[in-house]
């Protein structure tokens, strides 16, 4: 059986439907999504239509946290919009009231059996303080990451795609679909064989201009938004 695995798509429609046509060709027997499927850019109630007749399984992210916060009125959207841009401002106006219920039905955590391995999918790297892993991250978080309970810790969050078994762990972060971090351009996810574990990590390319468009007519100010998108590393 073979797990598509995907990760902060972040409203990036585009990047997100180069990795649906390469399923087209090359279809999973199961797709998993690590959350942030929404935050920074503004195609929200769009991704969220995809995701939800296609993946088989759905993580709370923490900018679907807060979304939530910021529709209930906990958190001050300019808080938000003052470092990540209006992206969930915007979807305010544009996700349905189905499309809130379905987020606010997600789970932070969600642990399976499937094929006889042990899952447990998460947004941010378990038992990790700051929720962050890298590449280069050290030893020891990858340690507390690394529970020997599982076959597979699944995560995202920091937008580089890795792996690395430990401790009997496979630890595997797909990257991200919609602002890969190390390249611009690129759509991050993996493939994993679940009855060998074997791991196949993915990359396609996708048309930015459309994001990059939207970004500069948003929120023009934060050039990050704009400038990860043709990063070169």
């Amino acid at each position: 059986m073979r797990l598509a695995i995907l990760s902060d798509i972040h409203g990036n429609l585009p990047a997100l439907k180069a990795i649906l046509a390469q399923f087209k060709v090359d279809p999973p027997d199961k797709i998993a999504v690590l959350g942030d499927s929404i935050g920074y850019y503004y195609d929200s109630s769009e991704v969220l239509d995809e995701l939800k007749s296609l993946a088989d399984i759905h993580i709370l992210g923490n900018h679907e946290e807060w979304y939530l916060n910021i529709l209930d009125g906990v958190v001050d959207s300019e808080l938000y919009k003052e470092e990540y841009g209006s992206s969930l401002q915007l979807a305010m106006g544009t996700l349905s009231s189905e499309q809130n219920d379905w987020i606010r039905g997600l789970s932070k955590i969600s642990e399976l059996e499937i094929c006889g391995k042990r899952l447990k999918f998460c947004h941010e790297a378990p038992g990790v303080k700051s929720g962050y892993l890298y590449p280069n991250s050290n030893k020891e978080d990858l340690e507390s990451c690394a529970d020997n309970s599982y076959d597979v810790v699944l995560f995202g969050h920091s937008h580089y795609q890795f792996s690395v078994s430990l401790n009997g762990t496979l630890l595997i972060n797909p990257g991200s679909v919609g602002q890969a971090r190390d390249v611009g351009g690129l759509a991050n996810w993996s493939i994993l064989h679940l009855d060998t574990l074997l791991l196949e990590q993915k990359r396609v390319s996708y048309d930015t201009t459309s994001v990059m468009n939207a970004a500069f007519t948003h929120d023009p100010e934060i050039k990050y938004l704009t400038s990860i998108l043709t990063r070169n590393n």
